[in-house]
């Protein structure tokens, strides 16, 4: 009895363990899986835009779009315009670093925050005077701040201080506003600053600065609490917003006030070094005229794409095939190849035993009935150049001849022949999707009129142009032309009637076998189109799935992914 229980007891606690895996499983696989597909998805789409954006761009340079891959890489990596704002990023970017390092400075990392901080309180003073003027008191002390504070820069007490604080603030400026200036501009100012900040922060005059911002922060202290005892407080945050600037203040004033300045100076003098190093850097011969160019603070979302494109790109991350691309004129595709192939021969393979359907081989038929007629047409219409009301006449028929509009038996004959005719070159999604959803509906009611041998717009059609085709031979043979020019013209109608032994073959060919195997075919079709567009699930660990999808096309800069989102 007591194994019995020992060996059951063992049985539980192995279920137990297997469902904490299967649990953990449960909630981690799918989650993984899912950025797993996302990551796919978005990588791909990224790689489609960027060799999109490539072609562009070398359409722009040259007007052609380019039908290699790798050598559009080639062109990117070697255009020297790209390249050029590349180097100038890169110059400035060096510019930026030192610029922040010297900024990063400890003394000087204390001064950054002042000068603005000061700005938003004398806003603030000045910005709220509506609210101050119901108390004389609040006004009058509002305006000694505002004289205090504008007092600052002037103080004969602290000189080295008011200087350091313009350059740290200058530094700043130029900082934000790089790309106003040229590099080398930029380069050479940035020394004369650093040139007056070694001048002046090793003499800060800490003690009076101390002593004034004291005497500052407790006035404006006991400012704000006034304020906060009063209506202003219901309508305006003024109190509260100079309370955070000047704390703000009195603890980068404090950190000054302990920073070891020798050490800050010690750093200065080596940030100086390498902003000399930099600007010797601009001046040498193969940067000097990029560096005569404004500073570039940031690429281009384009240009960064371009930059940064490689071989790795021209590849779908799901299935390392090469994108598909479809060069039509100025017209540019880039598609990914995922499922594509197997899609296609199913497509393939769906639609063979279409091209063993009789109509189309009496559709050919016709169209070479037509065509020798409109050529006899053709080889008569020199001799009736003098002859303005045949040639008019004959001009029309010809256009007839060519005009099939609402004959929708022959119309959606000729355009599943085309569509069988295209299929063995066409693989890419963004020209089956749409040419299979425009064919489905002529398949379906081709199929009827196959059922019910209806061909009777057809008949319709070429009945009225035999009467037309007749009434010109009569009025060609009314007409008076010379014997020798007689003898060379033609009788269109004997060659059209042809077209009526065609038709007639055509219906008594026609049976429901054929309707059936366009409807299965059409039905093959309908699904192996839903089946790549919902993708193909791919077993992972026993019971979980991940989906491999077709991640769309870039057509013209159109995203097939934003089009199906609107």
């Amino acid at each position: 009895m007591a194994n019995r229980r020992s060996s059951g007891s063992i049985i539980y606690e192995i279920l137990i363990v297997l469902l904490t895996l299967l649990l953990i499983a449960v909630i981690t696989v799918p989650d993984k899986i899912w950025k797993e597909e996302e990551f796919l998805t978005q990588t791909c789409r990224t790689n489609l835009n960027a060799i999109f954006e490539a072609e562009r761009y070398h359409y722009r340079q040259t007007e052609t779009y380019v039908d290699s891959l790798p050598a559009l890489v080639s062109f990117i990596a070697n255009d020297s315009t790209l390249q050029s704002k590349k180097r100038i990023y890169d110059l400035s970017q060096e510019l930026v670093h030192a610029l922040d390092a010297t900024l990063n400075i400890p003394a000087l990392s204390k001064l950054v925050p002042i000068t603005k901080s000061l700005h938003e309180i004398s806003s603030d003073l000045e910005f709220n005077e509506r609210y101050f003027r119901k108390y004389q008191d609040i006004m009058q002390q509002k305006d000694e701040l505002l004289s205090t504070i504008g007092a600052i820069d002037n103080q004969v007490e602290f000189p080295h201080f008011i200087f350091t604080k313009m350059y740290v603030d200058s530094l700043i400026r130029l900082r934000e506003h790089l790309n106003e200036y040229t590099l080398q501009n930029a380069a050479q100012l940035a020394q004369r600053m650093v040139d007056s900040l070694q001048v002046h922060l090793p003499k800060i005059e800490r003690p009076y600065v101390k002593s004034y911002w004291d005497n500052l922060h407790s006035r404006l202290m006991d400012f704000t609490n006034k304020i906060n005892k009063t209506d202003i407080k219901h309508v305006s945050s003024v109190g509260d917003r100079i309370q955070k600037f000047s704390t703000r203040i009195d603890k980068s004033l404090q950190g000054l006030f302990q920073t070891n300045l020798e050490a800050s100076v010690q750093m200065l003098t080596q940030y100086h070094v390498d902003l000399n190093q930099l600007y010797t850097k601009f001046l040498a011969p193969e940067n000097f005229l990029l560096s005569q160019r404004y500073a570039m603070l940031q690429l281009g979302e384009t240009e960064e794409m371009l930059l940064g494109l490689n071989e790795s790109h021209l590849y779908c991350p799901d299935n390392h095939q090469p994108y598909l691309i479809s060069i039509n004129g100025a017209h540019f595709v880039v598609e990914c190849p995922n499922l594509l192939d197997d899609f296609h021969d199913k497509i393939m393979a769906a639609t063979e035993p279409l091209k063993s359907l009789s109509l189309f081989e009496y559709i050919h038929r016709i169209d070479t009935t037509l065509q020798a007629t409109k050529h006899l047409m053709d080889a008569d219409r020199p001799y009736f150049r003098r002859k303005t009301s045949l040639i008019l006449d004959l001009k029309e028929l010809m256009t007839d001849l060519d005009n099939f509009e609402g004959v929708f038996f022959y119309q959606y004959a000729k355009e599943i022949a085309a569509f069988l005719d295209t299929l063995d070159q066409a693989k890419q999604l963004s020209y089956l999707k749409p040419t299979i959803e425009d064919i489905l509906n002529p398949m379906d009611t081709l199929a009827v009129r196959i059922e019910t041998r209806n061909v009777s717009d057809l008949e319709q059609r070429f009945q009225a142009l035999g009467k037309k085709i007749q009434r010109l031979d009569s009025t060609v043979a009314a007409t008076r032309f010379p014997r020798s020019v007689r003898r060379k013209l033609h009788s269109y109608y004997p060659v059209y009637q042809q077209v009526f032994q065609a038709i007639e073959e055509l219906k008594a060919n026609m049976n429901s076998d054929e309707a059936r195997i366009l409807r299965q075919a059409r039905a093959t079709i309908e699904k192996d189109l839903l089946d790549v567009l919902k993708g193909r699930k791919e077993r992972i660990h026993v019971i979980f799935f991940k989906t491999h999808i077709n991640h769309g096309f870039v057509k013209d800069g159109e995203k097939s992914w934003e089009m199906e989102s609107v």
